[in-house]
Formats: structure tokens, C-alpha cells, sequence
């Protein structure tokens, strides 16, 4: 994936999640999970970089509540055969 376009993912999350005047939980949670899917958080290294090169801190226990739910999902799809936590 770009650079470039982790950047530009991680700026519009910091938007989302913490600017007063675009803050929409819902969207931003939902941009970060297709942003997992299309791969921009592949190379931890960079996104780590990325998110203090642009302060993004605050973004991190984001990130870290998505990976659980991601992977309770996947636990649960696999014994129960349903991912419906919506």
C-alpha cells in the first residue's frame, strides 16, 4: 500500500474521531475497518511512524479496540458460525 495513503487514512480517522466540528464515531470506526481490509495497516512499522510523525497518539486505543473486535468476530465465526455483533 502507499504511503502516502496510510497518511491520508490516518488523518481523516484523527478527523473523525477527535476534530469537534467532523467527529462521527460511527463513520470513523467503519472507515477504519475497510481501511484494515483494503490493507493499510499491513506494515506496523509504518503506520506506527505515520501515526506519531502526525500526533495521531490518541488514534492508537482506536486501533487496538478494532483488532479486538475483529478478532472476537473471527472467533466467533469459527465456533458458532455467525459474526453478527452489530
Amino acid at each position: 500500500m502507499s504511503a502516502d495513503m496510510t497518511r491520508t487514512g490516518i488523518r481523516i480517522l484523527n478527523e473523525l474521531f477527535f476534530n469537534p466540528e467532523k467527529q462521527d464515531e460511527w463513520l470513523a470506526m467503519e472507515s477504519m475497518r475497510l481501511q484494515f481490509d483494503v490493507g493499510l495497516y499491513n506494515d506496523v512499522d509504518h503506520v506506527l511512524k505515520v501515526i506519531e510523525e502526525e500526533e495521531a497518539y490518541a488514534l492508537l486505543p482506536k486501533i487496538f479496540e478494532l483488532m479486538k473486535t475483529e478478532m472476537a468476530e473471527e472467533i466467533a465465526d469459527l465456533k458458532w458460525g455467525t459474526t453478527d455483533f452489530d
